[in-house]
């Protein structure tokens, strides 16, 4: 596929290149992407893991499908696998899903449906979906493997500003899930959670003449345990929202949002006990778009995820990303992973470049440290529960460098994190060493 798009007259790279456009149909359905990333870390953070890793990971992923009026039937087929990993690998579902339909739906659009302008979609089958700002439903972008839901969704905009999604799913279980399938690529189907059940919707508005956008979400999620699968047996609500500043004449954009949590859930997934469950989210995200060479932009950002207090109290206090990604400023995923959206506290910068218009540039700096002592530092498998240890996680370099090669149809990015050690390691492990991780990926539109 690189050959052919490489093979295309200049000219033409005007508009990417499709293998749908060569179908020529307006009814056959088909486009793909292919990836390949190699990652290295030295200095592993995570306790009983080997010093150093590397991971080559190579994800294809083709959807295709049928379209007839209003109405699509599509399926989409992909399969992620590794190689270089061993036995002491930090190695997941997360990463690794072979030979796998990840979408299998009937979709319905009609537009004009309830008044002029407006336009509603209706999808029910096997998908995949962004809800909550990626933070509390997400598809997957760097990280390997998708995350895939069964059920259905509406989704109605007016045409003027508001839009209105509604879903009501279970999640589907990646299979294998076992270390030594996953060291072999091994293929198993996987598993709809009958027993989870995730409902809600979001309201997104746009007002003040389109400056200022307000969402709305509301989610509820109930899951128990099965026989295949430990869960937290979470019976929870989250609501929430954002709200963005983004005004034409001034270079400055602006991000403010939060979630609420309360319910009942266990605090680990071997607990059978239910605590009330009580916890919240919030961030804050402000850039500036400055004029002149490179159209350097600089933003301040900061994060407060709230941890279990005290383990003793009868509450769980750790917020819940249900099935959200974890953001990149926080660090690349893959073999690296070293934070999640959970007892955190996390000021930061970040400064992003153009040095030409093929070519992107950005540099993160986080400071991070938990936001309960007594919590744990959980990609670590760190935790003093007398808080005596402090909460210094450290700070965090993040780097990414981003190159167009062909736009639209083939692009280069590499990326680098360094994790300078805080105490809280060296308290509790009486060690204290910096994380060095990096990685290099090629990825193919077609």
């Amino acid at each position: 596929m690189l050959t052919l798009l490489l093979a295309q007259p200049i000219a033409a790279q005007a508009a990417p290149w499709r293998v749908q456009d060569e179908l020529g149909s307006d009814h056959f359905i088909l486009t793909g992407q292919s990836l390949a990333r190699f990652e290295s870390l030295d200095g592993q953070y995570r306790q009983s893991r080997g010093d150093s890793e590397q991971m080559l990971i190579i994800r294809n992923r083709i959807l295709g499908g049928l379209k007839f009026g209003g109405w699509t039937v599509a399926t989409e087929f992909m399969d992620v696998r590794q190689e270089l990993a061993d036995e002491r690998s930090p190695i997941s579902t997360g990463m690794i899903n072979t030979l796998e339909f990840v979408q299998a739906y009937v979709q319905y659009t009609s537009n004009h449906f309830f008044a002029d302008n407006d336009r509603l979609m209706v999808k029910v089958g096997k998908q995949v979906m962004d809800l909550g700002g990626r933070r509390l439903i997400a598809s997957t972008r760097f990280r390997g493997s998708e995350n895939a839901f069964a059920g259905a969704r509406v989704d109605w905009n007016s045409g003027s500003g508001v839009d209105l999604k509604a879903v009501y799913f279970s999640p589907v279980l990646r299979l294998p899930d076992d270390r030594p399938s996953l060291l072999k690529n091994e293929n198993e189907v996987d598993e709809i959670l009958d027993q989870t059940r995730f409902y809600g919707g979001s309201l997104s508005v746009d007002v003040v003449d389109k400056v200022l956008n307000l969402e709305v979400t509301a989610l509820k999620l109930t899951e128990d345990d099965t026989l295949e699968l430990a869960t937290l047996d979470r019976d929870i609500a989250t609501v929430g929202g954002q709200l963005r500043y983004r005004p034409e004449s001034v270079p400055l954009v602006a991000e403010v949002e939060g979630y609420y949590q309360w319910g009942e859930s266990s605090i680990s997934t071997a607990s059978t006990a239910l605590l009330d469950h009580l916890a919240w989210y919030g961030r804050v995200d402000v850039g500036w778009q400055f004029e002149g060479p490179m159209s350097p932009r600089v933003s301040v950002m900061y994060d407060y995820v709230s941890g279990d207090r005290d383990p003793n109290d009868g509450e769980n206090n750790r917020f819940s990303s249900l099935y959200g990604i974890q953001p990149p400023d926080y660090g690349w995923t893959g073999i690296y992973g070293a934070f999640v959206r959970e007892s955190l506290k996390s000021p930061g910068v970040r400064i992003s470049l153009s040095p030409v218009n093929s070519v992107s540039l950005q540099f993160t700096y986080r400071d991070m440290s938990l936001a309960a002592p007594k919590d744990r530092w959980v990609k670590a498998g760190l935790r003093d529960s007398s808080g005596e240890s402090g909460s210094d996680l450290g700070a965090q370099l993040n780097v990414k460098a981003v190159w167009k090669v062909i736009p639209g149809n083939l692009r280069i990015m590499a990326g680098y994190s360094n994790l300078f050690a805080g105490t809280f390691q060296q308290n509790i492990t009486g060690k204290r060493f910096d994380t060095h991780y990096g990685f290099i990926e090629a990825i193919v539109d077609f």
